[in-house]
């Protein structure tokens, strides 16, 4: 559903060295190029847009290490390592992670505990 920006065909999803891309399907004439992005379905705290998954992809320790980031990148840095939940923090309505299976914490504030109810029916399904 997406359309190239430079020359307006369609993109398509098509697979490199380093995993799945969106490119346009007017190669080789038009040489455009995006990551395919999997969204969360969580806002980003710092300016509101979606969370992105993607995975790093330098270095011998990180190489192919999930985390999760803004889809605004460059202009907005939020990234996190932990998987973002969708339910809002009990005591700040900051952006909850998961750690482990049931258990999460938010980053604005100290709070940790277990997930919210409707996230574990979520995770089991």
């Amino acid at each position: 559903d997406e359309i190239c920006p430079d020359c307006g065909r369609p993109m398509v999803i098509k697979s490199g060295r380093f995993g799945r891309f969106l490119s346009c399907s007017g190669f080789p004439e038009c040489k455009v190029s995006q990551p395919l992005l999997h969204r969360v379905g969580v806002e980003c705290p710092d300016c509101g847009s979606d969370l992105v998954q993607r995975r790093a992809g330098k270095g011998s320790k990180s190489r192919n290490k999930i985390f999760y980031g803004c889809s605004n990148y460059p202009t907005c840095t939020f990234a996190s390592n932990a998987r973002p939940l969708p339910q809002p923090c009990p005591e700040c309505t900051g952006l909850l992670v998961a750690m482990g299976r049931t258990n999460c914490r938010c980053l604005n504030c100290e709070h940790k505990g277990p997930r919210p109810e409707e996230e574990l029916v979520e995770a089991t399904v």
